[in-house]
C-alpha cells in the first residue's frame, strides 16, 4: 500500500529525537517500522552540498569536504550492522517470542531487500495503513530541494518537526557522541582547543549545526502547513501543551502519554563539563546560525544567546 501521510522529524542531532520518538512510538495513529532512522530519502538523494560545510572551514576541506553523497548510506553493510545493533540494545529483552520473530522478519524480508528505492521505501511501510508513515532520521534535516521534492512525490500528506537545542549544549554532546562511538573516549580525559577546532573542520559534525541554514532550507521547501520548528528545551518545561501543539500540528487524536518521564534523558553522553575558553570557542561558531534564525522570524529561547 502507497504510503499517503508521512510524519518526519529531521532533528537536530543530539536535540532529542530519541526522545521525541519514545514519546509518540505508541500513539495509534503513528506507525514506526522497528528502524526508527530509515534514512531513506538522504539515501537516495544525497544531502545538499550547501548544508555540508564546517563551522571552522580550511582550505583541505572547503576544496574536499567529506561529504554524505546519495545511495552511500543504506549499503547492505550499514542495514546487516543496524540489525546486529539493534538487537542487541533495542530488543534483547522482549519477552514475546512471536513480537521478536516478527521484527526479525521485518529485517529480514523488508529491511535488508535490496535495491533500495521506492518500492523498497513502501515495502518497509507495507503494515502503514491509514497511519502516519514515520521516520526520525537527522539526516532528512540536511536534505536538498531535490531531496524534498522526491519526499513529496511520495508522500501526498507531509509533516516535518525540526527540533531546536541549546546550540552549545548540542554541539557539545555530537562532540562527545562522536568520540565516543569511534572508539576514541580517552581523547575527551585531556580536550584542548586545539582538538575543538579540529572537530569543528569536521563536516558531520558541523553540518547539523546549522540552525539557520537548515531552517531556510526547511522554510524554502515545506509549507507552513508542513513544518515545525520547536525548541527542546520549551518542549519539555511546557509538555502537556507541546504534545497538544503536535497532536494538532499533525491532524491526529489526543493520546495518554503516562509512559514519558520527562526527566529521563535519552541516549544521554558522558557528564563531562566543558571548560570555559572551549565554551567560548563554541558560541563564537554558533552565533550566526543564532542571527540567521531572528533573521527568519523563528523564535529561541534566551538562553540560547548565553
Amino acid at each position: 500500500m502507497p504510503v499517503s501521510k508521512l510524519f518526519l522529524s529531521v532533528g537536530a542531532m543530539k536535540a532529542g529525537t530519541t526522545f521525541l520518538y519514545n514519546v509518540f512510538q505508541k500513539h495509534p495513529d503513528l506507525y514506526f517500522t522497528p528502524e526508527k532512522e530509515l534514512h531513506y530519502f538522504a539515501h537516495t538523494n544525497g544531502l545538499s552540498r550547501k548544508l555540508q560545510k564546517p563551522l571552522s572551514p580550511t582550505l583541505f576541506n572547503t576544496i574536499s569536504s567529506n561529504l554524505t553523497r546519495k545511495h552511500t548510506i543504506l549499503s547492505t553493510d550499514f542495514r546487516r550492522h543496524r540489525l546486529s545493533m539493534v538487537m542487541h540494545n533495542r530488543y534483547a529483552k522482549l519477552k514475546d517470542p512471536e513480537e521478536l520473530r516478527d521484527i526479525v522478519r521485518w529485517y529480514s524480508d523488508k529491511y535488508l531487500t535490496s535495491p533500495v528505492n521506492d518500492a523498497w521505501f513502501e515495502s518497509v511501510f507495507a503494515d502503514v495503513g491509514d497511519r502516519y508513515a514515520c521516520d526520525f532520521s537527522n539526516y532528512h534535516a540536511l536534505l536538498s530541494p531535490r531531496g524534498w521534492d522526491h519526499v513529496k512525490r511520495l508522500a501526498p500528506k507531509l509533516r516535518v518537526i525540526y527540533v531546536l537545542r541549546h546550540p552549545v549544549a548540542r554541539l557539545w554532546s555530537h562532540i562527545k557522541f562522536d568520540l565516543i562511538h569511534s572508539g576514541r573516549k580517552h581523547e575527551l580525559e585531556n580536550f584542548s582547543l586545539k582538538d575543538l577546532e579540529a572537530k569543528l573542520t569536521e563536516t558531520g559534525i558541523s553540518s547539523h549545526s546549522r540552525y539557520g541554514d537548515i531552517a531556510q532550507q526547511l522554510k524554502g521547501n515545506l509549507s507552513s502547513n508542513e513544518l515545525k520548528i520547536i525548541p527542546f528545551e520549551s518542549f519539555i518545561e511546557n509538555f502537556e501543551s507541546s504534545v497538544r501543539e503536535i497532536e494538532e500540528f499533525l491532524e491526529i487524536k489526543q493520546h495518554t502519554y503516562t509512559h514519558v518521564n520527562t526527566h529521563k534523558k535519552s541516549n544521554p553522553s558522558i557528564d563531562l563539563t566543558l571548560p570555559p575558553a572551549l565554551y567560548e570557542r563554541l558560541r563564537e561558531a554558533v552565533r550566526p546560525e543564532l542571527k540567521k534564525l531572528e533573521q527568519l522570524g523563528i523564535q529561541i529561547p534566551e538562553s540560547y544567546k548565553a
